[in-house]
C-alpha cells in the first residue's frame, strides 16, 4: 500500500474545506498516513484525521516524544 506524507506549515491556523476533502479521498482510499507534530497545519491535519476515525496514521516527529499526537497513533 502507498504511503501519504502531509505537512504544512507552523503558522497556519486553519484548514481549507478543499484541504480536508482531498484527506478525506487518502483516508476513504485506504492509504497509509505520515503526518508531522508540529503546531500549525499538522495539528490541524491530525485533528481532521482524528474525526474522520482514521487508523492508519503514523506521527512523525524527532524529539522524544511527540508535540502533538491527537490519535494517540504510533
Amino acid at each position: 500500500m502507498k504511503t501519504i506524507f502531509i505537512s504544512g506549515s507552523i503558522s497556519i491556523n486553519r484548514m481549507h474545506e478543499k484541504v480536508q476533502s482531498r484527506i478525506n479521498n487518502v483516508i476513504n482510499s485506504g492509504f497509509n498516513i505520515v503526518v508531522g507534530d508540529a503546531n500549525g497545519a499538522d495539528r490541524f491535519i491530525q485533528e481532521h484525521l482524528h474525526a474522520c476515525h482514521a487508523d492508519k496514521v503514523t506521527v512523525y516527529y524527532t524529539g522524544e516524544v511527540p508535540r502533538n499526537n491527537v490519535g494517540d497513533w504510533p
